[in-house]
């Protein structure tokens, strides 16, 4: 699995022209579709005003471990408009995950991706017994735990709180076992 906070910096190069259109700078998610649905990609120097374009889902070719090769030729993709309306990954991170029985899961620390970087499998998440919070979940503070809920699950995605079902936890393929306690938490808690 690849964890789209890693896609942050990748290089995005045109095919078609040869150009390096810059660095990923945000992830757009479709929840519903459980895939990416686009990049934004700034360029320029730090003193300079950085040009940033907005880059479909449907444009890319590849996405290697250095570099997002994409096609910027093609109709019926996406308007930047139409991206920059879905959930970015800056604004997942962070949110609390809270069960159909109320126990609170955690806070997203990440967005799990197939190891082609299209698809969602799941979001990872910062237990509910760490310190830190929401903010620590955010900035990465404090121990990682191998447990994600599943992106196939039937979850209700809102602006602060993400709704999963009481079997939707799951664990990264090759993760150690989490040392969370299943306490029974109840959502208020922090």
């Amino acid at each position: 699995m690849l964890q789209a906070s890693d896609l942050r910096g990748r290089a995005v190069i045109d095919m078609d022209s040869a150009e390096d259109l810059g660095k990923i700078e945000e992830v757009f998610l479709d929840p519903e579709a459980r895939s990416i649905a686009g990049f934004r990609a700034s360029s320029g120097q730090r003193l300079e005003v950085a040009a940033r374009e907005t880059i479909p889902q449907t444009a890319v070719h590849a996405v290697g471990p250095t570099a997002v090769t994409v096609r910027r030729t093609g109709g019926g993709e996406r308007t930047q408009p139409d991206l920059e309306a879905l959930p970015s990954l800056s604004n997942v991170v962070g949110r609390k995950v809270v069960s159909h029985g109320g126990e609170l899961l955690g806070w997203v620390h990440d967005v799990l991706l197939e190891t082609d970087g299209k698809r969602i499998v799941g979001y990872a998440l910062r237990a509910a017994s760490q310190s830190g919070g929401p903010l620590g979940a955010w900035l990465g503070l404090g121990e990682t735990h191998y447990e994600y809920v599943r992106a196939d699950a039937d979850l209700r995605i809102g602006d602060e709180v993400i709704i999963a079902p009481d079997d939707a936890l799951a664990r990264a393929e090759g993760g150690e076992p989490s040392s969370r306690p299943r306490s029974g938490r109840s959502a208020e808690g922090r």
